[in-house]
């Protein structure tokens, strides 16, 4: 039997998908106007579209979070799990690990830039950057139906046509 991991949950001693990906998401962003809302939201979002990864991909980011997890646990980070870090020790242990050798660096900020990508994709922080793309790609679309209409309705009808063989 496969088993599905359902998203944000962990298996018994691994540490808390969630609580990490929040404090990352806190660590990752712009602090001004974050709202618990928006961390909340950037998490479900990261959780939904690794739902979607093939298991081993899940594995190796369940890796990556609790490295970035257990990495904190070091005096000069303040000695404490990452999801517990105060804003400038967090900060100063994604620093340090971007120094780490190039495999340990990308397993452990697959994460960060995960949810630096779901942070972006919120509609409140793209309408706050200027990143409304809605408007350009509904007139694309448009042009391209005007554009390969015979094509496409072709393609439609070799879809729906029974094969004679």
């Amino acid at each position: 039997m496969v088993e599905r991991q359902v998203p944000g949950r962990t298996r018994p001693g691994q540490p808390d998908r969630r609580a990490t990906l929040s404090a990352l998401v806190r660590a990752s962003v712009p602090a001004d106007s974050l709202t618990e809302e928006l961390v909340g939201a950037t998490v479900a979002d990261v959780l939904r579209l690794v739902s979607a990864w093939p298991s081993a991909a899940r594995r190796l980011l369940d890796v990556g979070l609790a490295m970035v997890e257990v990495g904190s646990l070091r005096p000069r980070f303040g000695a404490r799990p990452f999801s517990r870090l105060d804003a400038v020790h967090a900060s100063r242990y994604l620093g340090w690990l971007g120094t780490r050798p190039p495999g340990l660096r990308r397993l452990g900020m697959l994460a960060r830039d995960l949810v630096v990508l779901a942070f972006y994709e919120q509609p409140e922080v793209r309408r706050r950057v200027g990143y409304l793309p809605d408007p350009w790609i509904t007139a694309v679309a448009e042009r391209r139906r005007d554009r390969w209409a015979d094509e496409i309705a072709d393609h439609q009808l070799l879809l729906t046509t029974r094969s004679p063989l």
